[in-house]
């Protein structure tokens, strides 16, 4: 693993030498292609070996924001988006105490929370999560079982890791190990070069040819 600021300078130095054209590259469309296209690996790599390696994961805490809290039942917090793997697997990893101790329970839907507060082992002092609603690169968490949380913390696979607001470019490690590293590299280069292809492409059709123009009669 590598901090961001490096792979976006090496990622910037091989764009730049394959590209034949004059475009630019500034560090902010580079840092969003890399968040791109580490999803991208991620899947790749997850499909054939259906595992979640530790370097992808990261830590985040989210904020207690009260003009939020507008549900009686349940406390509520904005995390990262995750990257969706397959049915059983939504990028989420751990939601939880702070310490990583206690788990909570997360459920699927609404319906999945009724069914599961019928259950007769069910406690009300039970933490039970549920995932509901996105909004840009965050979703919404809402906890049940515990109206006086104030703390929690969350680790997950997330879709905009140079996002989170915890997270230094110049210093931390870029969660993502080095075969995703390699990978998400090459969809970049191959992406860049598509799309230098279709520029050249675009600018040739859009050519209009010389029209002649017929030499005058002095008879």
């Amino acid at each position: 693993m590598v901090s961001l600021r490096l792979i976006v300078d090496d990622v910037i130095r091989a764009v730049e030498s394959v590209r034949t054209d004059s475009a630019k590259f500034p560090v902010d469309y580079i840092i969003d292609l890399c968040d791109q296209y580490r999803a991208q690996a991620v899947k790749t790599i997850y499909e054939r070996t259906k595992r979640i390696h530790p370097a992808w994961v990261q830590k985040y805490v989210p904020d207690f924001e009260t003009d939020i809290q507008d549900d009686p039942l349940a406390v509520k917090f904005w995390i990262p988006a995750p990257i969706s793997m397959g049915p059983s697997q939504n990028g989420v990893i751990y939601t939880g105490n702070l310490s990583g101790t206690k788990n909570f329970k997360r459920l699927l839907s609404q319906s999945e929370y009724a069914t599961y507060c019928q259950h007769r082992n069910f406690s009300k002092k039970t933490e039970v999560v549920l995932i509901e609603g996105i909004e840009g690169d965050f979703i919404l968490l809402k906890v049940f079982g515990n109206k006086l949380l104030k703390q929690m913390r969350t680790d997950g696979v997330w879709s905009r890791p140079s996002k989170l607001s915890n997270f230094n470019y110049d210093m931390d490690m870029y969660p993502l190990d080095d075969e995703g590293i390699v990978l998400m590299k090459q969809l970049i280069i191959k992406s860049q070069l598509s799309l230098q292809e279709q520029v050249a492409a675009n600018l040739k059709q859009n050519e209009k040819p010389l029209v002649s123009i017929p030499a005058a009669d002095n008879k």
